[in-house]
């Protein structure tokens, strides 16, 4: 089972259409509020706790995966059942559709997802490119963009998705799409 085509059944949601009467919830943000990934300190802590424990539980440094949960900021995130080595991660679809009762509970959204590249740099190699793909296009994620020049306001609606990568040197990585 792919990974997008759960968090789609995950999300339930309508996909968007251009005549309005999509029930995706729109939210105003200022472009260059996109550009830098807001993350609670919870969220940061925890996920720097994911990291950490991974490495001491296995005695040795290895990948591990989660998604970030938010609203207009990262405020938490949650991870799913995974199996995990130094060099991947792999998380079968079904075990994100398993937190589905606990996503919709938390009344916030997926707003992308991170992952730990264990003792290795922080970058996006081609398989988390490709996620990073699939996660886009699965999530509901918009916002309005406002532009204001002269005397008239323009509005865009733009979809976005964060992925990340951090490691347990507390390296991070983050790519907005």
């Amino acid at each position: 089972m792919k990974i997008g085509s759960t968090i789609e059944e995950l999300y339930n949601y309508q996909k968007e259409n251009l005549s309005g009467t999509s029930k995706i919830n729109y939210r105003e943000i200022k472009f260059e509020d996109l550009l830098k990934l807001k993350i609670s300190e919870f969220a940061y802590k925890k996920v720097k706790k994911v990291v950490k424990s991974a490495f001491e539980a296995l005695n040795h440094a290895v990948e591990s995966y989660w998604l970030f949960l938010g609203d207009n900021i990262i405020q938490d995130i949650i991870i799913p059942y995974q199996h995990v080595s130094h060099a991947f991660v792999e998380v079968d679809g079904i075990n994100i559709l398993n937190l589905k009762k606990q996503i919709e509970e938390s009344n916030l959204e997926i707003l992308g997802w991170g992952h730990s590249h264990a003792d290795f740099g922080v970058f996006f190699s081609g398989t988390d490119w490709r996620n990073q793909e699939l996660i886009f296009n699965e999530t509901s994620n918009y916002a309005i963009i406002k532009r204001k020049k002269d005397d008239s306001v323009s509005k865009v609606i733009i979809k976005y998705s964060y992925g990340s990568t951090f490691n347990i040197h507390e390296e991070n990585f983050v790519q907005l799409t």
